[in-house]
Parts: C-alpha cells; sequence; structure tokens
C-alpha cells in the first residue's frame, strides 16, 4: 500500500516521478495506491492493463506515477478536469457513484479508481478497440462536463443507465457508433453532441 498526502493547495510532484511496484497483482488483499488531498489542474489516469498504468498531472510529458501490480487506486485531489485513457484492447468501462460525492471507473482491461468529480470536465478515451462504456451512475453533485470518445474502435457502444444532469454550460459529448439512452433525461447547460446511432428508452428526455 502506498499513500501519498499531497500538500494544500498542490500535489506532490517529484521531477523524477514515483515508481511504486506492488507485486504480481493477484494478492488477496490487493495492493492500493492512495493520493490524497491537494488541488490540480488536470490529472490523466492511462491504463496499460488492469494492474498497470502511469498517472500524469497538468499536461506533463513524464509521469508523475507509475505503477505495476496494482488493484484499487483512490485519488482525492481536486482537479479541473479528469481524462482517462484506456489501451487499445477491446474492453467494458464502468462508471458508478461510490457515495461522498466519490465516482468509481473501472475497466475489464484497466485499473479500479475511486475519484472526486471534475469541476470542469470528465473525459473517457476508450482507445482502439470495440469497446463498451456503461454510465450506471454519478455522483449526486456531478455537474462537469462529460465526454466520451471511443477512438479507432469501428463498433463503441455507451450505455447510459441513469439520468444525467449537467450543470452550467457544460457539454455533453458521446463520440461512439451506437449510444443507448436507458435511464432517463439527460438535461445538461450547454450543448449535446451525439456522432452514433443513438437509442432513446422509455421515458428518454434530452434537453
Amino acid at each position: 500500500r502506498l499513500v501519498i498526502n499531497n500538500p494544500t493547495g498542490g500535489v506532490f510532484d517529484p521531477v523524477n516521478g514515483i515508481i511504486f511496484n506492488g507485486g504480481d497483482g493477484n494478492e488477496t488483499n490487493g495492493d492500493s495506491l492512495e493520493i490524497l488531498g491537494g488541488v490540480t489542474e488536470r490529472i490523466e489516469h492511462e491504463f496499460v492493463n488492469d494492474s498497470d498504468g502511469s498517472i500524469y498531472f497538468d499536461s506533463e510529458m513524464t509521469a508523475t506515477i507509475v505503477y505495476t501490480g496494482l488493484e484499487p487506486i483512490i485519488d482525492t485531489i481536486e482537479a479541473e478536469v479528469r481524462i482517462f485513457q484506456y489501451s487499445d484492447s477491446a474492453e467494458t468501462v464502468t462508471v458508478t457513484d461510490a457515495g461522498s460525492g466519490l465516482t468509481t471507473i473501472d475497466s475489464t482491461a484497466g485499473e479500479m479508481v475511486t475519484f472526486i468529480a471534475p469541476t470542469e470536465a470528465f473525459a473517457i478515451f476508450t482507445g482502439d478497440g470495440d469497446d463498451t462504456v456503461n454510465i450506471d451512475s454519478l455522483a449526486v453533485d456531478y455537474g462537469a462536463e462529460l465526454v466520451i470518445y471511443g477512438e479507432g474502435g469501428a463498433n463503441d457502444t455507451l450505455n447510459v443507465n441513469s439520468a444525467l444532469s449537467i450543470g452550467e454550460s457544460h457539454r455533453i459529448v458521446f463520440a461512439v457508433e451506437a449510444v443507448n439512452l436507458n435511464g432517463g433525461s439527460i438535461t445538461s447547460g450547454g450543448s449535446q453532441s451525439y456522432s452514433g446511432d443513438v437509442t432513446l428508452g422509455t421515458n428518454t428526455i434530452i434537453n
């Protein structure tokens, strides 16, 4: 277990980064990474597989944290933008409300991360595989822009299984081949963009 307690108003970001080897990734109790507190503009989680990956702060070219052999990550940094970049494997990515203002994102080919919702934008890039993204629920007070890009996959599917309400002037961008809106009203203060075929479930309203 590695715990990083960030300084007030910033993040712990050593010049040469942090390398954390959690073992073979199959331990019963799991090897966790906890990145606690702090503030930054942008955080990008880049996944290699379901236990290895990297974390970048503020568009830096060098990863701040490189990890192998992990099971869960807890990330409570306050950030304006959060990006989750997945590999080219075909995978299923699922987003759920974790309670207490936290959201969990997990993938069949990427590490599970529980995080504080960003204030400006939450973006998922699924890589080149044929992927499925399930938005089962978001944190109750979620209000940032929501962006999902299927990238190079030819048959990416997004299932929105709950109502969405995106506040202020923030956008919704769903750039995948198939979008299934199953959870009720989709509301945003900004524009909404759907680039694929859209299927509306019962009583779905787009506003």
